[in-house]
């Protein structure tokens, strides 16, 4: 399964409560793809450190992330595991 994961997150997303406790960090997430491309499972297979950035990558990526799903021999959509690359929280400029 590919998709360009990166264009799902926005300085918009930050969560309130990491931007007001002024944490930052990266999480990276395993995803489980379903045939039709969708996200249907999210596990952070490594911690940004503060559980608010952690749950929104997950919620992010389950409710934008589309992927071009994996195929088998024959050609048909099976479902795939992905390991997303590192996404980098960094607080918002003020």
């Amino acid at each position: 399964a590919r998709a360009n994961l990166a264009s799902y997150f926005t300085a918009d997303d930050y969560p309130s409560s990491a931007e007001a406790s002024g944490a930052s960090g990266t999480s990276q997430a395993r995803l489980s793809i379903s045939p039709d491309g969708r996200v249907v499972g999210c596990d952070i297979i490594r911690s940004a450190g503060h559980s608010a950035l952690d749950s929104t990558t997950c919620n992010i990526l389950r409710r934008r992330a589309k992927f071009t799903p994996a195929r088998d021999t024959n050609g048909n959509p099976v479902a795939d595991t992905v390991t997303t690359p590192p996404i980098r929280w960094v607080l918002p400029d003020e």
